[in-house]
């Protein structure tokens, strides 16, 4: 494919005399309501949801200069977006290499994971709050050539301002779930007009450019590049320290519930308790929370199911009586599905829209999932078919499937059956990479 940044850039704007009345007094209201970032900005961070040291960003005042030069922008939400997104950006800094990078994030936690992950030529910032003041300082500072949004990141001041300074906008791995398209279509000038402002939209699968359309995106703004999660690499581990937790879980059952949200990690503890009293063997869980500055909420939780717990990031180590280890550590996803021989993927047991397959089926880790798994519907769906996964609804149905995991032979099955999701041929990486170089200069 050659698309042009000429042929994108330059299209007629046709909603520009037509612009939703909707859209225009939210831009307005994000505009003049004094101190409102300010007062959302203090919020978050009393509730330890913001870097204290760093949450200007979130204003749109930067921590970095603005080095001379082309500047390509990535943004992504949080962890699992930006470890998707890094590979890209060390082939485009290699690509590029007199090229200024930003990679943008909102979450703490991907903050701190990316920091030591990032080519030469790359800064992390915080992502601005949605409101105008905030977008307008970041544009102004930053003037990117390009900005590239990873999934459904779709802020309508961030886009409209964008569009404001012709700034070309991509979205790739590109996905919109039932809720999401519905949520949209409430409102469907305002989604036409918004969505009017984005030049290209490279999208996982037919099914969601079909939403698309029916939103108001042309089908010549749309190119169905498949998933690139399935093209990722295996997670990283420290090898000497997967050899001594081995050693030191040796004579426990490990299963792990990963990325798990509140509403999620009572029914874990549940089903922990249940496996504790069924199972002759030690049963060690370890809780990765999906957002990590959630650990002391967790410690707290568990205490009222009468659960002891651990926690990774203080140096700790399960204790005789510590049947859950929270491992609240950045990075380390990699290290706990080759230490468990069962894993739970969070999000699944609320309407979060579920969580990565592709990681724990590289790493030949039997796979759990609730009914909500919207996000990766296509590769949980072919999981179910081939008899790589196992579908729960509650904690008596996930402590038969940790217990039906752990057995060896069926664990075996479930790790042969899961091969159906091992690596792509790349073919939705290097459609991605075309079309970003196709708007560098």
């Amino acid at each position: 494919m050659n698309f042009s940044p000429y042929q994108l850039s330059q299209r007629t704007k046709r909603w520009k005399v037509a612009e939703s009345h909707l859209l225009k007094t939210y831009l307005f209201i994000t505009s003049v309501i004094p101190g409102l970032a300010r007062g959302i900005a203090y919020f978050r961070t009393k509730q330890g949801i913001e870097d204290p040291n760093r949450v200007k960003e979130r204003l749109g005042v930067p921590s970095a200069s603005r080095k001379k030069g082309a500047l390509i922008w990535f943004h992504s939400a949080s962890v699992g977006e930006t470890l998707l997104v890094l590979p890209l950006i060390r082939k485009i800094s290699k690509i590029f290499p007199n090229h200024n990078i930003l990679l943008t994030t909102q979450t703490v936690s991907s903050g701190k994971m990316v920091i030591s992950k990032l080519a030469e030529n790359a800064v992390h910032q915080y992502l601005p709050y949605d409101l105008l003041p905030c977008v307008r300082r970041f544009l102004n500072h930053w003037q990117p050539s390009v900005g590239i949004l990873v999934e459904n990141e779709i802020w309508p001041v961030l886009i409209s301002e964008a569009d404001q300074q012709n700034i070309p906008l991509l979205v790739i791995n590109g996905k919109m779930t039932k809720k999401s398209f519905h949520r949209w279509k409430r409102f469907p000038k305002f989604t036409q007009v918004l969505f009017d402002k984005i030049n290209l939209f490279l999208v996982q699968t037919p099914e969601i450019k079909s939403r698309l359309s029916e939103l108001g995106v042309k089908p010549d703004r749309q190119v169905v590049t498949g998933q690139l999660k399935q093209e990722s690499s295996p997670l990283p581990h420290d090898p000497e320290e997967l050899s001594n937790l081995n050693e030191y879980f040796q004579n426990s059952q490990v299963w792990v519930a990963a990325s798990t949200h509140r509403g999620e990690e009572e029914i874990i503890a549940e089903t922990q308790i249940r496996l504790s009293s069924t199972t002759g063997n030690k049963i060690q869980l370890i809780l990765v929370p999906r957002y990590t500055e959630r650990a002391r909420e967790l410690v707290e939780l568990l205490s009222t199911y009468g659960l002891n717990s651990a926690l990774r990031s203080k140096g700790e180590l399960p204790g005789e009586s510590d049947t859950v280890f929270i491992a609240d550590t950045m990075g380390e996803l990699g290290l706990w599905y080759r230490l468990a021989k069962a894993c739970f993927i969070g999000g699944s047991l609320v309407q979060r829209g579920g969580h990565n397959p592709y990681e724990p089926a590289l790493l030949e880790c039997p796979i759990i999932h609730g009914k909500h798994h919207e996000n990766f519907s296509a590769a949980y769906e072919r999981l179910k078919e081939c008899g790589g996964s196992q579908e729960v609804s509650n904690s008596s149905e996930l402590a038969l499937a940790v217990e039906k995991a752990l057995d060896s032979e069926n664990r075996l099955n479930y790790v042969r059956n899961a091969k159906i999701l091992e690596k792509g041929d790349g073919v939705a990486v290097n459609e991605t990479l075309d079309v970003i170089k196709s708007f560098i200069n």
